[in-house]
């Protein structure tokens, strides 16, 4: 995870800074720390790949409530946690979608807890999405979004309800990073999302508007996936 800290406080920084490095430590996972001096630096050079920001509201050069809507402008995810001394800055929190609001002086147990609660909302989140290595490069895919796989010669094909990615690698290195009790093989060259499965009939399976050929060798596991993932056996 990418996290940044900003505050003109260099003794409260390399002390929050200190509090991240133990806290991924304990639960494990790597981790960059980027630490800022004032809100100004951070939404000057903005990108949107922080993963969370805790963020001082007592600032010099730009306001934390400023810096905090820049920041939203530009990124929706971001995880913020606000720290103040001023408790009505947990009640603006709201307006910039703070994930957590830290009074000052900082209490290291305080602190933690909304790390803490942070972390577990990005990785529950993460756990919705599929990382690919595409022709494109990297692309973040929601699982829910894929209909199906589909291999192509060397290459394999990600339809979603959206758009399609051509992605390298084999069937079986790709089917074991996707959730087995959501997805299936009905053949060798096809994994198919059970939640787009729309009917069985004879040797197809009817999945979006396209029908696909389950195989003998396939057809008990496949249909057992069915029936298990939508509850109700004889199908």
């Amino acid at each position: 995870m990418k996290i940044a800290i900003v505050t003109d406080d260099v003794e409260q920084s390399n002390r929050l800074k200190e509090y991240v490095k133990r806290y991924f430590q304990n639960i494990g996972g790597e981790i960059n720390v980027v630490c800022f001096t004032d809100g100004i630096d951070i939404v000057s050079d903005y990108s949107a790949d922080y993963d969370i920001i805790i963020l001082d509201m007592d600032s010099k050069h730009m306001s934390g409530l400023k810096t905090a809507e820049m920041i939203r402008e530009k990124d929706k995810n971001v995880s913020l946690v606000l720290m103040s001394a001023n408790i009505d800055d947990a009640v603006a929190g709201y307006t910039v979608s703070a994930s957590g609001f830290v009074p000052v002086p900082v209490e290291r147990e305080q602190f933690v807890a909304s790390l803490d609660r942070c972390v577990k909302r990005i990785k529950a989140e993460n756990s919705r999405y599929i990382l690919f290595s595409t022709e494109n490069g990297m692309d973040r895919v929601p699982i829910d979004s894929i209909v199906y796989i589909e291999s192509q010669d060397h290459k394999k094909v990600v339809n979603t309800t959206d758009e399609l990615y051509c992605l390298y690698g084999t069937m079986d290195s790709i089917e074991c990073r996707l959730p087995s009790e959501s997805f299936s093989r009905c053949n060798n060259s096809f994994i198919v999302n059970l939640a787009h499965v729309n009917g069985v009939h004879g040797e197809f399976v009817v999945v979006g508007n396209r029908e696909i050929k389950i195989t003998r060798s396939r057809r008990k596991s496949f249909l057992q996936a069915v029936e298990t993932f939508f509850g109700k056996a004889g199908l």
